[in-house]
């Protein structure tokens, strides 16, 4: 006995009903696009007011481990809020 669907023929089906129906949910009610409603912003000067801002990156440099034995450290700081960071150390930079 043949089954009364082929799952090929379904799958076709509701891709053609997607391809369609997709499009539709990226439309408000009145017919604009959502993503061209959407506010881009773009940052082209670092906040000068933000303390936090200013103090997270990556920083390298040397550190004198014994008597004329200098290495490599690297340090990387990011804030967590609250005025507080969390800062990851690198050995050899």
């Amino acid at each position: 006995m043949k089954p009364s669907f082929r799952p090929f023929e379904l799958c076709i089906a509701v891709l053609c009903v997607l391809t369609w129906y997709l499009p539709c949910l990226a439309q408000d009610a009145s017919g604009t696009d959502l993503v061209a409603k959407a506010q881009r912003i773009a940052l082209t000067q670092p906040p000068t007011d933000d303390w936090d801002y200013v103090l997270m990156g990556e920083f390298v440099g040397v550190i004198t481990t014994s008597e004329n034995q200098v290495e490599p450290l690297g340090l990387q700081l990011r804030p967590t809020g609250g005025n507080n960071f969390e800062a990851l150390q690198f050995n050899g930079g």
